[in-house]
């Protein structure tokens, strides 16, 4: 019971924070070029230093290699029930696409870093990591691309591969195991921390300034239908594909709060790039990330009975 009023903690901490991202967009502090501005500042300089810093100082546990494929098989299993839904309530074309993606696609970076940082510790944050870069990230820059180039328009020609090869939090990764044997000097191993430091506080004020609501009138329906997917049925998944896969209860704990995040903040970029529903899309995101909230902490507690 302790831990689990830990958690609320945590998750009324960010809240907050989430809350005085969105205040600031709402009163005209950051305009939409500014909250670009900042999300290339996480994307592009902050996480990257942060995955750096992280490898460099953590010891590595066995078993990494499982999670990327618990984290595939939960977002692919996502998808194929949302699939099924799609097919029985007859959806077509971008509204599908749209449902698609918003059932698939958790905000496991944006969200997930944060949230992982703090309710598994910086030791055992490495396996939050692998769920993001080898499962959420590796899935939006290959099938994520392909629904929305298939349920959208054509939003140009994209090198997949150099996507991938080329996502800065990956290169941090990659850079850190470079670099782990090497002594580098303590002046910049403090200068690559204290940028570090800046990710988790911008990654939260950018879900905040990011969320948008249109309007639930629309789709009503569908956007309750992804919601219990994504929230409930997501988490459920990625339990059994971690049993299945015999992880240990850390990793498996990694992956269920992982796979418990929102809707993605990256559907609604491949929505404008390939104009999809984006109503749907952003209300779905800002529902979802709402409630989980509420379902984050509920989800552990009753999965914690049995990890």
């Amino acid at each position: 019971m302790e831990h689990f009023f830990s958690l609320i903690s945590t998750i009324l901490t960010l809240v907050i924070i989430i809350f005085l991202g969105f205040l600031a967009r709402r009163t005209s502090l950051f305009n939409q070029s500014e909250i670009e501005v900042i999300n290339k500042l996480i994307i592009y300089l902050a996480l990257p230093f942060f995955v750096f810093d992280l490898i460099l100082k953590t010891q590595i546990p066995k078993g990494l290699s499982k999670i990327p494929l618990v984290a595939l098989s939960t977002i692919f299993l996502s998808l194929f029930i949302a699939f099924l839904l799609s097919q029985t309530f007859r959806l077509k074309g971008k509204i599908k696409g749209s449902f698609l993606l918003v059932c698939s696609m958790g905000n496991t970076g944006y969200m997930g870093y944060p949230i992982a940082l703090k309710i598994l510790g910086k030791s055992n944050f490495i396996r939050a990591m692998f769920y993001d870069i080898f499962g959420s990230a590796l899935f939006f820059f290959t099938f994520g691309i392909y629904l929305a180039e298939t349920y959208g328009e054509a939003g140009g020609k994209e090198s997949r591969l150099k996507e991938i090869l080329t996502f800065p939090p990956l290169l941090g990764l990659i850079l850190g195991f470079i670099f782990r044997g090497v002594t580098l000097p303590p002046f910049l191993l403090k200068a690559i921390e204290t940028i570090g430091k800046a990710a988790i506080p911008l990654l939260m004020i950018s879900v905040g300034a990011s969320l948008e609501f249109f309007g639930f009138s629309s789709f009503g329906g569908l956007i309750v239908l992804a919601t219990l997917v994504k929230l409930f049925l997501t988490p459920f998944l990625a339990y059994i594909a971690g049993r299945l896969f015999l992880l240990n209860p850390l990793s498996l704990k990694a992956c269920l709060l992982q796979a418990s995040m929102p809707s993605g903040l990256l559907t609604l970029a491949l929505g404008i790039k390939y104009k999809l529903q984006n109503e749907l899309i952003a209300t779905t995101i800002f529902t979802t990330t709402l409630l989980s909230l509420i379902s984050i902490p509920l989800i552990q507690y009753i999965f914690s009975l049995y990890l």
